[in-house]
This record gives C-alpha cells, sequence and structure tokens, in this order.
C-alpha cells in the first residue's frame, strides 16, 4: 500500500499541522431510506494522553443530491475499546454532523474536533438513516485524521 501524507489548508480554531496521512481516511455512501451504515473504523493503538491532543478528527460530507421535503442528514463519532462494540463519543453531541435539504440538495458540511483524553482506540462515523418517505440520497461522508 502506498503511503502519502498531504498538506491542508483548511481554516480551523486549532493550531495544529494539518496533515494527512492516507491510512487515516475512511469513507461511506449516506444510506438508503429506512437504513442506517456507518465508516470503516480507524484503529490508533496508542490512542492514550498526551497523543489525543496532538491531532484532530475532522468529520466531513459531500452535498447529498436525491433529497426531499427539510430532512435532516446527521452523522456521530463512535469509538470502541475492542472493534465490535460502538457508543458515541460521549464528549461531543449524538449528531456530531448535521446538514439539512433544501430543493432537493443538502449541502456540503464539515466538522473538526480534538478527542478527549478517554477516547478509545478505535474511530468511526455513524450515518443516520433518511427518512422512509424520502428518495434515495447520493453523497459521501468521510472520516479524517489530520496531523
Amino acid at each position: 500500500m502506498s503511503q502519502s501524507i498531504t498538506a491542508s489548508n483548511v481554516a480551523v480554531p486549532f493550531t495544529t499541522p494539518l496533515l494527512q496521512d492516507s491510512n487515516y481516511i475512511v469513507s461511506a455512501s449516506w444510506p438508503s431510506p429506512g437504513t442506517s451504515t456507518t465508516t470503516p473504523s480507524m484503529n490508533f493503538p496508542n490512542l492514550c494522553w498526551p497523543t489525543v491532543g496532538k491531532f484532530v478528527i475532522q468529520l466531513s460530507t459531500t452535498a447529498i443530491n436525491g433529497t426531499s421535503g427539510s430532512q435532516n442528514y446527521t452523522a456521530s463519532l463512535q469509538d470502541s475499546a475492542d472493534n465490535v462494540t460502538f457508543t458515541n463519543v460521549a464528549a461531543f453531541a449524538s449528531n456530531l454532523l448535521t446538514t439539512q435539504d433544501s430543493s432537493g440538495t443538502a449541502s456540503a458540511a464539515s466538522v473538526q474536533v480534538e478527542l478527549t483524553p478517554t477516547a478509545k482506540q478505535y474511530l468511526r462515523a455513524a450515518l443516520g438513516s433518511a427518512p422512509q418517505n424520502t428518495l434515495a440520497p447520493t453523497g459521501s461522508v468521510t472520516l479524517t485524521a489530520l496531523f
């Protein structure tokens, strides 16, 4: 597997270098109405203090097309100690990322957070389901670690 690290110039409230490593970028498509999905998990084997404060987690979505009816599309950040049992990261809102459709498209959105010292080894994003009465959305969510 090739390794690549690229710089990001996204303005954020952190004074942290924003480098991306291709091993710490995962994504998933928005699920069909009435279903939910998750991104693959990212493994941080040495995730403990002081490592936690040394990088930023970014959760972002592309624009979501094929939406209808002013519905909210949400994603949360989850962690796990065993890569099996995931729960929402308690320090953040259950819906860390929210975007709402308007006239058939939900806008692209992004949020960046620093993990708390109690973060667990495995991280993933959980995507909420589109309501049953909506169209099949197209778009994706990406979870990225920025160093």
